[in-house]
């Protein structure tokens, strides 16, 4: 292609890998972050945090460690895991989306600021997107605010990506907003991942089923 993609277009480009190793590993994303949180929360409700504050970083620092060496795995079907040493881990730079926020606070204090990506309304740094639809994309941060670092015109198979899931987006939160059904079928339905209005009525049923409803 040319280009550096973000790792979440692996979906995209390899969608039915990426649901045949999902199917294959018994278990989505969201249920592996169950079980990494629930072990490390039972760990720590073991110990007193107060008398040993080091060894209870070194218990979050580890099941964060887990954490990051799990992604994308399953969708991949790729075990990207090394051994991780318990009581032997460093605090990292950057420490997940709390590391990011820290970032952008100090850079909102400072007067040379710094280049960090944030979700930010888009308001003419892409062009083709609405004002107020939220982009995610490299902004300098200081003193004067927070202003995204102008994109411009992206080339036509990117852009039109970017439109669908905006689309998605946008018809999810209306569907969500109104109780609405048939938006929510509407939305799947565009949406790349299923792509099928067949597909996406079942997905709502089915979603309707278990959570009682939009």
């Amino acid at each position: 292609m040319g280009y550096l993609p973000n790792e979440y277009l692996y979906y995209y480009y390899h969608r039915e890998k990426a649901l045949n190793n999902i199917k294959k590993s018994g278990e989505t994303r969201g249920k592996s972050i169950e079980s990494v949180n629930c072990r490390m929360m039972e760990e720590l409700k073991q110990m007193d945090i107060e008398k040993s504050p080091e060894e209870a970083l070194q218990v979050f620092l580890y099941y964060m460690a887990l954490r990051e060496e799990s992604y994308m795995s399953i969708e991949t079907g790729h075990d990207k895991k090394e051994p991780i040493k318990k009581g032997e881990l460093e605090v990292p730079d950057g420490m997940g989306y709390a590391g990011v926020m820290l970032d952008c606070i100090e850079g909102l204090q400072s007067e040379e600021g710094r280049e960090l990506v944030l979700s930010v309304p888009n308001n003419g740094c892409i062009e083709g997107l609405e004002d107020q639809d939220v982009i995610e994309v490299t902004c300098h941060v200081s003193k004067n605010g927070i202003i995204p670092v102008p994109v411009g015109k992206v080339p036509e198979h990117c852009y039109l990506l970017i439109r669908l899931i905006k689309m998605y987006e946008k018809l999810t939160v209306e569907a969500i907003k109104n109780h609405s059904k048939e938006t929510a079928v509407r939305a799947l339905t565009l949406h790349p991942l299923v792509n099928s209005y067949s597909l996406a009525k079942l997905l709502v049923e089915e979603y309707d089923l278990a959570y009682g409803g939009i």
